[in-house]
């Protein structure tokens, strides 16, 4: 499939393309795998179409780059950003699962980690450990009593409105 577009002059320039190609290192009779592969021209730019994502045989999706044996590889160049996620008004995460050991990770802002603007880190359904929006970090401590208002604290264990670094003991 072939787009071209309007450049101001004509309706010639190849600006993007996807492409099927054989995705598979011995192809048998009756049995090819494919790859999708789709390539962009750069806004503003005259270069030639160039590949942005490419599905393989095997699923495995590449932005940027060929995924290998990555279900997901994002490749992001020389720009800052390599990943952006935004959410609901009361959680954007990462979610990571071992179906095999049955085990969980949040990464990212749910409404029960800390205050609005804070981001936590959960580990088989509890979290773990809370970096409040004025920079307090809090260990073992889900951050939902609150902190005091002094900043750059390190508050260690399950207690609350504690100021500097405030380790407690006893805990599991």
């Amino acid at each position: 499939i072939e787009w071209y577009g309007y450049d101001g002059t004509d309706l010639s320039t190849l600006a993007a393309y996807l492409q099927v190609e054989v995705d598979d290192g011995s192809p048998q009779a009756g049995g090819i795998g494919t790859a999708f592969v789709f390539r962009q021209m750069p806004g503003g730019d005259t270069t030639a179409a160039a590949e942005t994502m490419r599905i393989s045989a095997a699923g495995h999706v590449g932005i940027g780059g060929d995924p290998g044996a990555y279900t997901l590889k994002v490749d992001a160049g020389s720009g800052d950003g390599l990943f952006w996620l935004e959410g609901g008004t009361t959680a954007a995460s990462l979610y990571f699962e071992n179906s095999q050991a049955g085990s969980t990770w949040q990464i990212g802002k749910s409404s029960d980690m800390g205050t609005s603007d804070d981001f936590g880190f959960r580990v088989e359904g509890s979290v773990k450990m809370v970096i409040t929006d004025g920079g307090i970090v809090g260990i073992g401590n889900d951050g939902s009593a609150g902190f005091a208002t002094g900043a750059d604290n390190l508050v260690v264990g399950d207690g609350a409105n504690h100021e500097g670094m405030t380790i407690f003991t006893g805990n599991s």
